[in-house]
């Protein structure tokens, strides 16, 4: 029997150049990943939480999918709405504030640079997340309002706000390490709450 059938499979392949589908970095849309392999666990925590534990995650915040399974995510409360309160979630203390003209004294509270609940650090020593909300809320002294904001939101809404407390904590150490500025992480976080 004459087996003059064409297979395929033996068939020289026309070669095809290949496509380069690499579009380069675009480091305006990616501040973070400046700082290269100090960044990627960070990067990775913050946007690979587990999909099926049903809460908010950041890529599902960033790729604008709020909800997931009938879970909405919540967008935080500000720094402004946080340093008005008197009661704080729990582990968090506010401690007690009052106005003397223009100036706050405030007692008690957690203190900003507290190493078991705050940030530790040597920004705002001896001073409590409250008056650094009240008296230091300016880039003059860094993020510090907005990172206690961040906390508080990630203490308030556990699970539901977009930031987990060890996502806050990292972020401000990309900070502390020179990964970003103080106005790239107010701006960032400015876009985790109402």
């Amino acid at each position: 029997m004459d087996q003059q059938h064409n297979n395929d499979e033996d068939a020289p392949k026309p070669s095809v150049p290949a496509q380069d589908t690499h579009k380069p970095f675009d480091p305006s849309r990616r501040r973070l990943a400046k700082a290269g392999a100090v960044c990627v666990p960070l990067l990775m925590t913050l946007a690979n939480r587990p999909a099926w534990a049903h809460h908010c995650s950041l890529s599902q915040w960033q790729s604008g999918n709020m909800s997931q399974h009938n879970h909405l995510c919540t967008l935080g409360k500000s720094p402004g709405y946080w340093k008005t309160k008197d009661t704080w979630p729990s582990p968090l203390d506010a401690g007690s504030c009052s106005k003397t003209g223009s100036s706050y004294t405030c007692t008690g509270g957690t203190l900003f640079h507290d190493l078991t609940y705050g940030f530790g650090g040597t920004e705002h020593v001896g001073y409590s997340m409250r008056f650094v909300m009240l008296e230091r809320n300016n880039n003059t002294f860094g993020p510090g309002n907005h990172v206690v904001a961040a906390l508080l939101n990630a203490y308030e809404y556990p699970g539901d706000y977009v930031l987990t407390v060890a996502n806050v904590h990292a972020l401000y150490n990309e900070y502390l390490n020179g990964f970003m500025t103080s106005s790239e992480l107010r701006s960032f976080l400015d876009t985790t709450w109402t």
